[in-house]
């Protein structure tokens, strides 16, 4: 069944920006318990992952590693610890798997491996795979007369590999409407911000162009992010969905917001966390960000 999206009331938005906010200071922990990782990059995705993991979507298959129901590929896969953590407050795993990140012969490798952790939907790490992944199971859902959907979380970065464009035409002229795309355009890759290495003007345009139904939202307001999933399903039950999220990067950390040292930077003091903490639950206190 495709996945209804549930209406956000101003109690429910508050939730919504509760979760977001214990989400990144469980990725800061994280981060600093490891000692390594990439956080800009996780930072950036938690209202994201908190949507979507708040949308209505079934996760319970999740855990055992169920060949069907709806999906979440992290193309961007090095983002692989804010997807963690957003599994570990759901329950699909356990909090105290995340002990084991980027431990040598830990499950919960530094990019996603569906061999060691059953709630990985596929393998991600080369970036510009992770939207054909998503199409196949997309796909295969609709040939096994099921309409699960599948999300693809992709960095605006990424969208630089060709193989995200050919997928892009090849969904629109499958007509795979149980596939959504959300970029999380932070402006950066691991080398530098995107306009000045090779900016995408007019992304949505360029998809909708394809055959897409696309998006423009704030990436940090869990309500809008909500909001818009239920509008573009609404839309059209053949076209793919694409969903530009407007993020920062290294979003809630003043020093690492906007820059590129945010991408693999040393851990935080468990002080600076704590500064964190309460900037964060200022910025959260009427919701939008």
């Amino acid at each position: 069944m495709r996945t209804q999206y549930p209406n956000v009331a101003a109690d429910f938005a508050r939730q919504l920006a509760d979760r977001a906010h214990a989400l990144r200071l469980l990725i800061l922990r994280t981060h600093a318990a490891a000692g390594q990782g990439h956080l800009g990059s996780s930072l950036s995705i938690v209202e994201i992952l908190v949507a979507l993991m708040s949308s209505g979507i079934d996760t319970g298959h999740w855990a055992e590693g169920a060949p069907h129901g709806d999906r979440i590929v992290l193309s961007k896969g090095h983002a692989a610890l804010a997807f963690y953590c957003a599994l570990a407050q759901v329950g699909v795993v356990p909090q105290h798997a995340l002990e084991s990140f980027s431990r040598n012969g830990g499950e919960l490798e530094p990019h996603p491996n569906e061999h060691t952790l059953p709630a990985v939907q596929a393998s991600t790490g080369s970036l510009g795979q992770g939207l054909s992944i998503g199409l196949g199971l997309a796909f295969g859902s609709r040939m096994c007369g099921r309409d699960d959907s599948c999300f693809v979380i992709l960095g605006d970065g990424e969208l630089n590999e060709g193989q995200c464009w050919e997928a892009a035409i090849a969904a629109a002229q499958l007509q795979l409407g149980n596939l959504v795309a959300v970029v999380d355009a932070n402006g950066f890759q691991q080398d530098g911000p995107m306009d000045e290495i090779m900016p995408i003007p007019g992304m949505a345009a360029a998809w909708r162009a394809l055959g897409w139904e696309t998006a423009d939202v704030d990436g940090h307001d869990c309500s809008a992010l909500l909001g818009t999933l239920a509008a573009v399903n609404a839309a059209s039950t053949e076209r793919p969905k694409l969903i530009v999220a407007r993020t920062v990067k290294g979003r809630g950390v003043p020093f690492l917001e906007h820059t590129t040292y945010s991408h693999f930077p040393p851990p935080l003091t468990e002080a600076e966390i704590a500064i964190v903490d309460q900037l964060v639950a200022k910025r959260s206190a009427d919701v939008r960000w």
